[in-house]
């Protein structure tokens, strides 16, 4: 059986229903319409590790600017030349 996906709230977009509160369709249909992604949640880090929100605040604490789309190895390396 495929799997089934509820809205849970009526959902417009340009003045146009999407979704009415409690319909129930596919999983397929769920994303064909926006509701949902089929795009895997991104894995939570596991314990002790940082996020690259943690990074970002450590950087701005030391008055570092940080680009918008840095990975957090370009972070890291910012931080490190910001202490030499």
């Amino acid at each position: 059986m495929a799997e089934m996906y509820t809205s849970p709230e009526r959902v417009e977009r340009g003045g146009w229903l999407v979704a009415f509160e409690g319909e129930v369709m596919t999983m397929d249909e769920a994303v064909k319409r926006g509701l949902v992604s089929r795009e895997p949640e991104p894995e939570e880090p596991k314990g002790g590790e940082k996020r690259k929100a943690d990074w970002v605040k450590e950087a701005e604490a030391l008055g570092i600017e940080v680009p918008k789309k840095a990975t957090v190895e370009q972070i890291k390396a910012l931080i490190e030349d910001a202490g030499e």
